[in-house]
């Protein structure tokens, strides 16, 4: 997927606080960088969470979180339609359809099925309203 930063909250949706993650501890520079992480990504970082991966505990959580990310979305049929455009296969398939005069209500995206390869890659997390996609 192409580069997308973690969406901060909008409106009335409160910001996130460590309570929120799926992991805990009593380590205070752990709860830093957990509030640092926070304030930096919201609601994204509370999705991170809930992989339990070990590096979360670590001094290298930040690294662990950038190297992970893969974006934040409304729902899965938007992730699925920007990894289109992103590929650029949108542009390739109106091309097609120019090239053949194929109309466009013939040949449609299953965006299913694209959504199903994305799971191939990504896992899917839900925090905030929102799904935050992360490399496996």
């Amino acid at each position: 997927m192409s580069e997308q930063q973690p969406v901060q909250p909008e409106g009335d949706q409160r910001r996130p606080i460590v309570e929120d993650l799926a992991v805990s501890s009593e380590d205070p520079a752990v709860l830093a960088r957990w509030e640092a992480c926070l304030a930096q990504w919201g609601y994204a970082f509370v999705a991170f969470s809930q992989l339990r991966l070990t590096e979360i505990y670590t001094e290298d959580v930040t690294d662990a979180f950038e190297g992970l990310f893969g974006g934040t979305y409304d729902d899965l049929t938007q992730a699925a339609v920007q990894q289109v455009e992103a590929l650029g296969w949108s542009e390739a398939l109106d091309r097609l359809r120019e090239a053949e005069g194929i109309s466009d209500d013939l040949l449609i995206w299953n965006y299913r099925g694209v959504v199903e390869r994305l799971r191939d890659i990504y896992s899917f997390e839900y925090a905030g309203e929102k799904v935050h996609f992360f490399a496996k």
